[in-house]
């Protein structure tokens, strides 16, 4: 029984940690609308790549990357408007046909049979076109591991910009956790989500608990939202500010909102396949902490006998363990059975 209680106390602030980091990921995407910050974690990391401005700006204005956002390149960067997203492929390709052609993209170039053709050998003696000695040292450390094969030289720049999305995509992450445990200090103290008092209720009530464990199976169910918007409107979650507490047991609350901050900057899929795992093991559960208690004799385990009560004119009697019926019992008592 205790460990049940505690299965669905945990269920209850699974729930709303859920709840609560849905909020918080919809204020973060609608943030990111306006500060446009992967964009701007991206140039970054393509700044920190090619090191010298010009050659990034050479970059975004090469066709196969200013496709990918309108406007001109210092337009767009004033805007927020440049792309978060580049393809590797674009930028390898890209910072290639530079080596080769030149930065301007705008300069008018040689077509037909005497254009330069892009290939490996052009690369290496072209090199010294970007003016710019870290990149330059890349393009040929590319071209000597690429074995005279163009498409490998494009790979190995592809794998090199990839390698630095990945940290940059990293800083990204930090960065959102970091806002998302801001936006949820400020969403607990206004929903007043204390972590502690909301255990503390929940463990206390049997009522909270159950309405918990009731809008947990709705959600991993993928039923509608009405029940959740049922028990919200009745009030039986201990969310929202319906007591006087305040300023009573003001380090308890603060800590309370510390730890339901902390646990909306896991994100909303975290806790929403955890919930899922939960409510699983808490059915699977159910069954085994609602049967007869078991004894084990001998290595074996055998069901104790239940004393039913007998009708008022005769005496109380045994039921001998073989009459008794339980979920999951096997029908002819062997391995092959079916179940019942």
């Amino acid at each position: 029984m205790f460990g049940s209680v505690i299965l669905d106390v945990a269920i209850g602030l699974m729930l709303v940690f859920a709840l609560l980091s849905l909020i918080a990921s919809a204020a973060r995407e609608g943030m990111e609308v306006w500060l446009k910050t992967r964009s701007k974690f991206l140039e970054r990391g393509i700044s920190q790549l090619l090191v010298e401005p010009a050659l990034v700006s050479a970059l975004y204005t090469h066709p196969l990357v200013a496709a990918l956002y309108h406007g001109s390149y210092e337009r767009a960067k004033k805007s927020r408007s440049l792309p978060s997203y580049i393809p590797s492929p674009n930028f390898a390709l890209a910072l290639l046909d530079l080596t080769v052609r030149g930065r301007d993209v705008t300069a008018q170039t040689d077509a037909g049979a005497s254009a330069t053709v892009l290939s490996v050998a052009s690369l290496r003696e072209n090199v010294a076109r970007l003016q710019n000695p870290i990149v330059q040292r890349v393009v040929l450390c590319a071209v000597d591991q690429s074995g005279g094969d163009l498409s490998q030289a494009l790979a190995i720049i592809e794998k090199w910009f990839d390698s630095s999305m990945e940290r940059i995509s990293g800083c990204y992450k930090r960065s959102t956790t970091r806002l998302l445990l801001a936006i949820g200090f400020f969403v607990a103290i206004l929903a007043n989500v204390d972590t502690i008092r909301f255990a503390r209720r929940m463990y206390h009530d049997p009522v909270e608990r159950q309405a918990a464990v009731v809008m947990a199976g709705a959600i991993v169910k993928n039923q509608a939202a009405t029940p959740m918007v049922s028990v919200q409107e009745s009030g039986v979650l201990p969310i929202g500010w319906p007591d006087a507490e305040w300023p009573a047991h003001w380090f308890t609350r603060i800590v309370g909102w510390l730890m339901s901050a902390f646990a909306v900057s896991l994100g909303a899929p975290f806790w929403f396949d955890l919930l899922n795992r939960i409510v699983m093991i808490r059915s699977t559960l159910k069954p085994y902490l609602k049967s007869p208690e078991r004894a084990s004799i001998g290595g074996q385990e055998h069901k104790t006998a239940v004393a039913l009560p007998a009708p008022a004119t005769a005496p109380a009697a045994t039921v001998p363990a073989s009459t008794i019926f339980e979920p999951h019992a096997w029908a002819s008592g062997h391995s092959q059975g079916g179940i019942l």
